[in-house]
C-alpha cells in the first residue's frame, strides 16, 4: 500500500512539473508572438457558425485574418453579408456571374482579396461583369450549390455559373445521399472537413468541452505542435506525387474509370445546374488542376452530359500551374490565381457576351 502510494503521489508530482512547464511555455509564446496571428490551426476561430443541415458556415460579415500552421497566409479577410469572399465589380456592371465548387482553391485561400481567382476574373473578362465566389473551404459542389440557392431564395439568379472539379470529385459524388437536390447531410457535423477534423468547428456537448475546446483553440503552442506536424505532412505529400508522377511516366493508357454511381451523380447535378441557371449555355464547368501536382485522366470530363462547356485546365494546363509554383500543401499562389482567372476569363467571354445580347 505504502509504495503504491508512493507511486501515486510520483506520477502526481511529475503531472505538476508537466503542466507548470507547458504553462510557463505558453505564457513565453503568448508575450513574444504577435497577437495579430490570431492563434488558430487554419482560420481565427470566429469564422465559423455551427448549421444543422452543412455541419457549419462559414459567419457572415466577418473581418478578421487567415493564416495556415506554418505561418503562411497571414492575410487579411473579409467576407459578405453571405459569408463569401467580398464580390469582384467593375462599374455599370451587367452580367452576374457566380463561382460554384472547387473547396479552398476556388476561395483562394491565402491570396488578398484584389488577387483571388474571382477578382482576376472580373478584371479580365472583357465586359463589365460582377463575380461573386461562393467557395468554402471544404465544400463539395453539391453543398456549395445547395447554399448558394439557400442564399439566393427567391432572388434574382446569377446569369452565368462557373462550377469548378476537381479530379477526386467523382469519388466525393459517389459517396453522397441519393438525391442530391435539397440535399442534407445525414451526418453533417461529422462529414465535413472528415481530412481535418481538429480544424473544423464541432458542436460543443458540454461545458467542459467547450473549455477545453476554448483553450485549444487559443493556444500558441498547440500552434508550433501544428506547424511542426503540417511540415511534416507537406513532406509526405511531396514525396506521394512524385511516386505517382513516375508511376504514371511509362503509362499508355488511361486510368479506369471511377465507379459508375460516381458519374451518375455527376450527370444528375449537372442537370439539376443547367435547369436552374436556365440552360447548358449558362453553365462553365472548370477541371482545375489537381492540388498535389500529380498527373491525372479525367474520366470526370466524360462524365458531364453532351453539350456541357467544360474546360479541362487539369490536364491541358499543369504545366504551366507547375511553374507558378503553390505552397502550403498545394493551394494556388497569387500568380496562379492570376493565370487561372485569365483563363477562365478566355473561355466564359463568349457566354457573357451571348448572355448579354439575349438581354437586349
Amino acid at each position: 500500500m505504502e509504495r503504491s502510494a508512493q507511486g501515486r503521489r510520483h506520477w502526481l508530482w511529475f503531472a505538476g512539473i508537466a503542466m507548470l512547464a507547458i504553462l510557463i511555455a505558453e505564457g513565453f509564446l503568448n508575450l513574444v508572438i504577435s497577437p495579430t496571428m490570431e492563434k488558430s490551426l487554419w482560420f481565427t476561430g470566429s469564422i465559423h457558425q455551427p448549421d444543422k443541415k452543412f455541419g457549419f458556415r462559414f459567419s457572415p460579415n466577418y473581418h478578421g485574418w487567415m493564416r495556415f500552421p506554418d505561418g503562411v497566409f497571414l492575410e487579411r479577410l473579409d467576407l459578405d453579408e453571405f459569408g463569401d469572399r467580398m464580390p469582384a465589380e467593375r462599374p455599370a456592371s451587367g452580367t452576374d456571374v457566380v463561382l460554384i465548387g472547387g473547396y479552398s482553391m476556388t476561395f483562394s485561400y491565402g491570396v488578398k482579396d484584389e488577387q483571388t481567382i474571382h477578382h482576376v476574373l472580373c478584371n479580365k473578362l472583357k465586359l463589365p461583369t460582377r463575380v461573386r465566389n461562393t467557395a468554402w473551404p471544404g465544400f463539395d459542389p453539391v453543398r456549395n450549390f445547395q447554399i448558394y440557392k439557400d442564399q439566393v431564395g427567391t432572388g434574382k439568379r446569377a446569369d452565368l455559373a462557373v462550377v469548378f472539379f476537381f479530379e477526386e470529385d467523382l469519388a466525393v459524388f459517389a459517396g453522397l445521399p441519393d438525391p442530391t437536390t435539397d440535399f442534407k447531410d445525414p451526418q453533417a457535423e461529422r462529414d465535413l472537413f472528415s481530412f481535418f477534423g481538429h480544424h473544423a468547428l464541432q458542436r460543443p456537448r458540454s461545458k467542459v468541452q467547450d473549455l477545453l475546446g476554448t483553450l485549444y483553440y487559443h493556444s500558441v503552442l498547440v500552434h508550433k505542435l501544428g506547424s511542426t506536424l503540417g511540415e511534416l505532412e507537406k513532406k509526405y505529400i511531396e514525396q506521394r506525387s512524385k511516386l505517382t508522377r513516375e508511376k504514371a511516366k511509362g503509362q499508355t493508357s488511361p486510368l479506369p474509370d471511377p465507379s459508375e454511381l460516381g458519374k451518375l451523380r455527376i450527370q444528375q447535378f449537372a442537370n439539376e445546374l443547367f435547369t436552374y441557371f436556365g440552360n447548358n449555355e449558362h453553365v462553365l464547368f472548370i477541371c482545375l488542376p489537381s492540388s498535389d501536382n500529380a498527373e491525372y485522366y479525367t474520366p470526370l470530363v466524360r462524365a458531364l452530359p453532351s453539350g456541357a462547356h467544360v474546360v479541362d485546365l487539369n490536364r491541358t494546363e499543369m504545366d504551366s500551374i507547375r511553374v507558378l509554383g503553390t505552397m502550403a500543401l498545394g493551394h494556388y499562389t497569387a500568380p496562379s490565381c492570376e493565370f487561372i482567372g485569365k483563363r477562365i476569363a478566355e473561355e466564359l467571354d463568349p457566354l457573357v457576351i451571348n448572355s448579354q445580347r439575349s438581354e437586349h
